[in-house]
């Protein structure tokens, strides 16, 4: 059961950092991470829940539902600081 908190710990900093990055950086990055960063969770997690114990298969719903909030946040802080962006100018 600790490699389960663990894990879900882990994929949540993993988030948080990739979103606060995104915050920091707006203009000046690669954005291939952002693509990446959540098809890997989304994939990772369908694995997992093809697992017959039913912790792995819960890891596996929390990291598809983590990757869909990961991508809804990230568009929404994209579309948000890009209106910024635009409206300074």
């Amino acid at each position: 059961m600790l490699y389960v908190q663990s894990l879900i710990v882990f994929f949540g900093l993993a988030g948080a950092i990739l979103v606060f990055r995104l915050l920091r950086n707006f203009g000046r990055l690669s954005y291939l991470e952002y693509f990446v960063a959540p098809m890997v969770t989304f994939c990772l997690g369908f694995i997992l829940r093809l697992n017959s114990k039913q912790e792995i298969i819960d890891l596996g719903f929390f990291l598809t539902d983590i990757s869909f909030l990961l991508v809804y946040t990230i568009f929404s802080i994209a579309i948000l600081l890009g209106q910024i962006k635009y409206w300074k100018k």
